[in-house]
């Protein structure tokens, strides 16, 4: 499934001002907001790990994370995809070591 972000900005009064949060639109047409918690490069590749905004400022201690790739720019656009080989997946995995303070489980 591919994600289209159609809006990149930082959060204003209802987040942090120092978490980066995006909003990606799935093939259905419906937006969500997404908490960027890290971003990496391989090759040429560049990889997000993100979870959902109102999960990671809401109460919960632990949340779910999911890691995209970009795949094409479009204007102002990034088209994003989710990491289907399993190889792919350990690989950028390793890549995203909780140095900005998470903890991948």
């Amino acid at each position: 499934m591919n994600n289209n972000i159609n809006e990149a900005d930082k959060f204003e009064d209802e987040y942090d001002d120092d978490v980066e949060i995006i909003t990606m639109r799935d093939d259905n047409g419906e937006e969500e907001d997404y908490a960027v918690i890290d971003c990496a490069t391989d090759g040429d590749v560049n990889y997000v790990l993100l979870t959902r905004a109102d999960d990671l400022f809401g109460e919960k201690t632990e949340v779910e994370a999911v890691i995209v790739k970009e795949i094409r720019s479009e204007g102002d656009d990034i088209v994003y995809e989710s990491i289907n080989d399993d190889a792919e997946f350990s690989r950028i995995l390793a890549l995203f070591d909780g140095s900005r303070g998470y903890e991948l489980e």
